[in-house]
């Protein structure tokens, strides 16, 4: 068995104490969701994830998620659902793109 001088190891721990602590202080909201009516595009950059965030265009049926974090989709603005509406769930690095269905709000998952 090789042993490791005292220093290498503590040197060690310490870098990866380090590494550890920041991945986890990464933003969530980081990123970028891209919305398109199919003619024009919109793009949010690191969404305050505390917020619903409504589009400027209206009727989108398009939405990628390059954020660091999951999204919610909604039929309503405010991030609300009319009557017998869903949310959708829309994983990040993931592209959606349905035309029978119209986007007008979204939220960060998990803010």
């Amino acid at each position: 068995m090789a042993r490791f001088p005292r220093r290498a190891l503590v040197t060690g721990v310490a870098a990866l104490g380090l590494a550890l602590t920041a991945a986890g202080c990464s933003d969530p909201s980081e990123g970028t969701v891209t919305a398109t009516n199919g003619r024009i595009a919109e793009q949010v950059t690191s969404p305050n994830g505390q917020h619903c965030h409504n589009f400027v265009l209206q009727d989108v049926h398009s939405v990628n998620n390059n954020l660091l974090a999951d999204i919610l989709l909604y039929d309503g603005p405010d991030c609300t659902t009319p009557a017998h509406g869903k949310s959708y769930y829309l994983a990040r690095g993931i592209t959606t793109t349905d035309f029978g269905r119209v986007w007008r709000s979204f939220s960060v998952v998990g803010q």
